[in-house]
């Protein structure tokens, strides 16, 4: 299940946008069968700079090398198509991780949110290093009072 609640019933409500960079979804529901009634699904309210600092802190070693934070962080069904286009698994990514030498500096920029969905927003930004130039893009899903990447995906920006 992704998101607050998911069902193949439209949504009823509208959505609307508080202000500069905080998404709120407002008054929505996804129709929910559960046994012989119908429950309304959650509200996600999320803020740009959470989305934005948990990014961040995927970039630190700290959280990197630390299975049981990105447990915490990686949707159970996260998948991860790198920068060779390769893809990964949830599993593979926090092994991979684990055993990662050191990384170059990083500078963010160019952060971005767009709301695709109740409890479901995607992410861009770009990182830069000393030699290279990436963009990447993640979706964040919110359920369960819970905040977590379910996808990730880089690309290398060449030179024009």
């Amino acid at each position: 299940m992704i998101g607050a609640c998911s069902s193949n019933a439209p949504i009823i409500g509208t959505f609307s946008t508080p202000g500069p960079g905080r998404i709120k979804v407002a008054s929505v529901r996804w129709p929910v069968r559960e046994r012989d009634s119908w429950r309304a699904c959650e509200s996600w309210s999320v803020d740009l700079a959470e989305i934005r600092a948990l990014e961040e802190e995927l970039l630190t070693a700290a959280a990197r090398r630390n299975p049981e934070r990105l447990s915490e962080l990686l949707h159970p069904d996260f998948i991860e198509i790198g920068r060779s286009g390769r893809r990964w698994s949830r599993d593979e990514i926090i092994e991979s991780l684990a055993n990662e030498g050191i990384r170059d500096a990083v500078i963010t920029d160019g952060w971005d949110i767009f709301e695709l969905a109740p409890g479901v927003a995607l992410i861009t930004f770009v990182i830069r290093t000393s030699d290279r130039v990436s963009r990447h893009s993640s979706i964040w899903t919110w359920a369960s009072g819970k905040t977590q990447m379910l996808f990730h995906q880089g690309t290398f920006v060449t030179a024009r």
